[in-house]
């Protein structure tokens, strides 16, 4: 379950787009074309996503060891980034790819010891995003999907960028 994507000539983001990623073939998301089919799978706990450049430089990163932050598995609600670029969950049950965020899902919570708050992780500008993320985990081998985002002005080249997962222990 390691996964090392590397994108070859001809891939590219365009302005004001996503990329879409679907795992193991393109049907995770009946009706939208994939702009790469990869393999491996994403676990709910354990993972981190890290996002460099054909230099090696790191461009973008969700750091996922002890569990996403947002979304929600049962209910197949995303992880999906704000406008601010911090984490939140989808308002819509199987995210919204290749299209702009929702507005995110807000429920009131209180349980035993009062209100549970979770901080979003602070997140860098970068030229190109993590913008979005469904882990069905183990179980189903079709409905992981990871998206990126072009906030730029012009295309960017992912000749030669990769998107690897490192768990907490530092296997890719």
């Amino acid at each position: 379950e390691k996964i090392k994507i590397i994108f070859r000539e001809g891939g590219s983001v365009l302005p004001a787009a996503f990329y879409l990623l679907e795992r193991t073939n393109d049907q995770t998301l009946p009706g939208l074309a994939a702009d790469k089919i990869y393999t491996g799978a994403l676990k709910n706990e354990g993972d981190n996503l890290y996002l460099f450049d054909q230099n090696c430089q790191l461009q973008d990163y969700v750091l996922v060891s002890s569990g996403w932050s947002f979304g929600d598995n049962n209910l197949k609600r995303t992880m999906e980034r704000r406008p601010n670029f911090d984490w939140q969950t989808s308002a819509n049950a199987g995210g919204t790819p290749k299209a702009e965020n929702s507005g995110g899902f807000y429920e009131s919570f209180s349980g035993v010891g009062g209100a549970v708050a979770i901080l979003p992780q602070k997140s860098v500008y970068l030229k190109i995003l993590i913008s979005e993320i469904q882990i069905a985990g183990k179980e189903s081998e079709k409905d992981d999907f990871v998206e990126l985002y072009n906030p730029n002005g012009k295309d960017i080249d992912l000749t030669d960028w990769y998107l690897q997962r490192r768990t907490e222990t530092g296997d890719e």
